[in-house]
């Protein structure tokens, strides 16, 4: 009697991971290298240019100076190792640079998120100055953290200072200087609760449920920009820019619109809100 054999094989199965910005300062904290360096796994997460412009041209200079506190000049130290030895197969965050050549994104990106994300970047300058906002580096930073959200379609971290818990985060309030609505959500919100779990499980699954009980106010943010959809690319990108027929956007560009902007809405929740996280 002869048998058949077959051979082994096995499916997998691979879910499309949640994008996740991470603001500057929460980068900075005491709780941003954990979540980096492990979450990553579990998320897509993300880190603007100019935190990477800080590291490239402050870290070693910065951490000399003598107002800098010692743990925060091993929290730059540790960025800037974190920053040096990006590993494209295993990276924990991606970080979109000045051009596609210099970016570690994600396989199977959009080749147009770049355009995007300038384009996005170039019209809300144009609105910060039109209301009187001086464009210094903590502005650009906050800057590239929302045209980032909102061209990859990615939530943001940012941590709670205030210890009222009916405060906004301090970039919901900044969002509102900036003339952008936000509103917070309520705990009760079920779409709130659904991915609110989500994120609570990925943190206990990456080993940082510590960082939940140790008092960390974490906030999540989504942006809603209408006009946000409709943007496309003249012209695909290479991987050091545009193409020469491409669209170049400067001060004279039709391309520059304000208006771009308009009708934005952000949202805003605190992660520890949800109190029924794993009751499913």
């Amino acid at each position: 009697m002869t048998s058949t054999l077959q051979p082994d094989f096995t499916i997998s199965y691979t879910a499309k991971r949640l994008a996740c910005v991470i603001d500057s300062s929460l980068a900075l904290s005491i709780y941003g290298l954990p979540i980096a360096k492990r979450l990553g796994e579990w998320m897509e997460l993300w880190i603007v240019r100019e935190f990477w412009h800080l590291l490239e041209s402050g870290p070693a200079t910065a951490c000399s100076r003598p107002q800098l506190e010692p743990a925060m000049q091993q929290t730059l130290q540790e960025w800037e190792r974190l920053r040096q030895h990006l590993d494209p197969a295993h990276r924990p965050v991606n970080v979109l640079a000045d051009v596609l050549g210099d970016s570690c994104l994600p396989a199977g990106s959009d080749p147009d998120l770049l355009w995007r994300w300038e384009r996005l970047a170039q019209n809300l300058d144009q609105r910060l100055e039109a209301r009187g906002i001086r464009l210094d580096g903590q502005v650009m930073a906050l800057r590239d953290l929302v045209a980032l959200a909102v061209a990859r379609s990615a939530c943001i971290f940012t941590l709670q200072t205030s210890r009222d818990r009916q405060d906004p985060p301090p970039l919901c309030q900044t969002l509102r200087q900036w003339g952008l609505d936000c509103e917070a959500i309520s705990s009760g919100d079920p779409l709130m609760a659904i991915e609110a779990s989500w994120i609570q499980q990925r943190f206990v699954q990456a080993g940082l449920a510590s960082l939940l009980w140790s008092g960390m106010d974490l906030c999540v943010v989504h942006l809603f920009v209408p006009a946000a959809a409709s943007l496309a690319a003249a012209q695909p990108w290479n991987e050091y820019g545009h193409t020469n027929d491409a669209l170049q956007l400067d001060g004279d560009d039709p391309a520059i619109d304000p208006s771009l902007w308009n009708g934005v809405r952000a949202f805003w929740y605190r992660l520890d809100d949800n109190h029924a996280a794993f009751s499913a």
